[in-house]
């Protein structure tokens, strides 16, 4: 009985499919171009004698590494503008490309500091319930944003390049909001 046992175990052990896959430096740098390594799969540098295993997102990580080797995974995993062509595989936003979003929204740069956040619904009158107020030094000015409860889509700004910012509910429900 335990020779058919050994038997079965060996057997089993034998036809079991490997993921370990031998590649030349050339075929390991392309796979990490394209990103198309499977995840979990072992590729194997036959002549530089490195370990690579896939990831999740088709990017070949070296087993074994020190810090230098960690700092170039980290680039090579971060998305670029590469990634938001409509063939990409991640279609995703990058830190650059949203930066560049909001410096075109934005404008020049300002300095925005002591946000303050009001909710309406501590004013005696009902007519301010529905929205939430945030107030904001911005530079030599102030810009307070009324946002609607019940529509989210709904935001209203008042803004002055050389007032100073208001402070207390009652100011702030008496601005004139565009």
């Amino acid at each position: 009985m335990k020779n058919i046992i050994y038997i079965l175990v060996f057997t089993i052990l034998s036809v079991t499919k490997s993921y370990a896959q031998f590649y030349t430096q050339t075929e390991i740098d392309q796979i990490a171009t394209d990103r198309s390594a499977s995840e979990g799969d072992f590729y194997l540098d036959t002549v530089n004698n490195n370990y690579y295993i896939g990831l999740t997102h088709g990017v070949l990580t070296e087993v074994g590494l020190d810090s230098a080797g960690i700092a170039q995974i980290v680039a090579n995993t971060l998305l670029n503008e590469n990634d938001l062509g409509s063939n990409s595989g991640t279609q995703g936003a990058t830190q650059q490309s949203i930066k560049h979003y909001v410096d075109s929204l934005a404008g020049p740069s300002v300095d925005v500091s002591n946000e303050l956040f009001f909710d309406g619904k501590s004013h005696a009158n009902s007519l301010y319930h529905d929205y939430y107020y945030v107030s904001m030094k911005v530079d030599a000015g102030y810009c307070v944003i009324r946002y609607n409860k019940s529509n989210v889509n709904e935001e209203l700004k008042a803004e002055s390049i050389s007032d100073p910012q208001p402070t207390t509910l009652n100011t702030i429900v008496g601005l004139t909001y565009n």
